[in-house]
């Protein structure tokens, strides 16, 4: 009976060693599947947090680039402003140009026409010289010939008295 008994007690050896080789692996599995789910859920984790950070990325970039938008907006209207004074600033030089330019030429148009009247008074009053001596040496001219005809008269009388 001791084979039997040798040979049942090797059974149950053997069955025990069976049941502990499937406990044991039925626990690999256990702590397997176990691994898996924690290896799992620490991968969504990561995928979460890695998109919560690249959310973050994303809007502190749209936000930079918002704030460069506007920076540059905000330069674009400062220098609209810079060359809009300055086309003012040259427009007004040329207007006040302009206006010395007008003035000169009107101070130019009034001496030369002070000038041409100036000229046609001078004119007139060597016009008016002229005829006056003219009607002077006229009026000498025509005294001096009354005086001959009356002394001629005169002689004539002197003739006559004496004949």
């Amino acid at each position: 009976m001791k084979g039997v008994a040798a040979r049942s007690e090797a059974g149950q050896m053997q069955e025990q060693e069976h049941a502990a080789e499937r406990l044991q692996a039925g626990m690999k599995g256990v702590a397997a599947r176990s691994e898996a789910g924690q290896m799992q859920e620490q991968e969504h984790a990561a995928e979460r947090l890695q998109a919560g950070m690249k959310g973050v990325a994303a809007r502190s970039a749209a936000g930079q680039m918002q704030e460069q938008e506007h920076a540059a907006e905000r330069l674009q209207a400062g220098m609209k402003g810079v060359a809009a004074r300055s086309e003012a600033a040259q427009m007004q030089e040329q207007e006040h140009a302009a206006e010395r330019l007008q003035a000169g030429m009107k101070g130019v148009a009034a001496r030369s026409e002070a000038a041409q009247m100036q000229e046609q008074e001078h004119a007139a009053e060597r016009l008016q010289a002229g005829m006056k001596g003219v009607a002077a040496r006229s009026e000498a001219g025509q005294m001096q010939e009354q005086e001959h005809a009356a002394e001629r008269l005169q002689a004539g009388m002197k003739g006559v008295a004496a004949r």
